[in-house]
């Protein structure tokens, strides 16, 4: 039972031409049976007539800022720097969530004080389909890591069968929706505004592993995801070209980029498995996009015009634990 004096929890959501998600996503986070909640939101220049001035309509009781695109890590950093609770929900807005979400993911990270992060059992939100657009089809149970550097979201696609239905610690969470110790956020800096979209989820956790603090996962956290752009790495190399057709260039982009930054920042002592598996995979990654994908190489030239801020993050990592504390966690 919740007491009246719960912890608070400031939920953090960005905004960007996210109009036909608000109604959803704000009713849903009203109704969260948790007592102490602050919603904030920042609009990421959606354009005059649009989510702002809706959400300030129709929700004027709710926090709302707009200003110029800085994107997902910037954005939240701006929502974390005002924030004024114990515990941070970084949360996406084309999502929906059981009454019960945030209760249930504040008694998880609570368990243990090295606990930083707790996320739920998210489930594909068939937007405008039939039972409020639920469905059964896993979205993210956490980070899936693996020895070769690739990440994916452990579950994604498969049926629920409750195979997911047991509480436990993952190597990290998907930015769709975790919450966050503000202590942990604190500790490590919050988000890296190198990464403008895609992979600073997997940075954070990264750094928030080096730092010693842990990430759990629990069931009773249900909330759905009307997840637009899927995992860009897995399956085989069939599946893995027709998946990449369906993304843009500029997500390709970003996706490359941010994953060789995240790669250059964290990498290190690792034994002569994990070396090997990361440099073979590297090497495919590089003949894949040599054949299919030649655009992609000009981002290398601004890779090296990044490396001297990559280093000074490198040099500033907190690495509390050994690389062997890091590697139990790949697959």
């Amino acid at each position: 039972m919740i007491m009246n004096s719960a912890p608070k929890v400031t939920i953090g959501i960005l905004l960007y031409h996210s109009r036909k998600y608000l109604p959803d996503c704000l009713s849903t986070l009203r109704a969260q049976d948790y007592p102490n909640l602050e919603i904030t939101l920042r609009d990421n220049a959606s354009g005059e007539g649009g989510d702002y001035e809706w959400v300030k309509a129709n929700h004027p009781e709710i926090a709302i800022k707009k200003g110029p695109n800085i994107g997902f890590g910037a954005g939240h950093n701006a929502l974390i720097r005002k924030a004024t609770g114990e515990f941070y929900a970084c949360l996406n807005v084309d999502m929906r969530f059981e009454p019960d979400f945030i209760r249930w993911l504040v008694e998880a990270v609570q368990k243990d004080p090295e606990i930083a992060v707790a996320t739920g059992k998210l489930l594909r939100w068939d937007f405008g389909g039939p039972n409020q657009g639920k469905t059964t089809q896993i979205d993210t149970v956490g980070l899936k890591y693996f020895r070769s550097h690739r990440f994916e979201d452990e579950g994604q696609g498969s049926e629920d069968t409750g195979q997911y239905d047991t509480a436990r610690e993952i190597f990290g969470s998907s930015g769709a929706a975790f919450l966050a110790r503000m202590e942990a956020l604190k500790d490590v800096g919050y988000f890296d505004e190198l990464f403008f979209m895609y992979k600073e989820d997997i940075d954070l956790a990264y750094r928030l592993r080096w730092a010693g603090w842990k990430a759990v996962y629990t069931p009773k956290a249900v909330a759905y995801h009307d997840r637009t752009t899927a995992n860009l790495e897995g399956g085989g190399i069939f599946s893995l070209i027709a998946n990449r057709k369906s993304h843009s260039q500029r997500v390709k982009e970003w996706s490359y980029l941010n994953h060789e930054i995240m790669l250059r920042k964290n990498y290190s002592g690792f034994s002569w498995r994990v070396r090997l598996a990361t440099a073979w995979y590297q090497f495919k990654t590089y003949i894949y996009i040599f054949c299919f994908e030649r655009y992609l190489l000009k981002k290398r030239a601004e890779l090296r015009a990044l490396m001297p801020q990559i280093e000074v993050r490198r040099a500033a990592l907190k690495r509390r634990v050994a690389p062997k504390a890091i590697e139990q966690w790949m697959a």
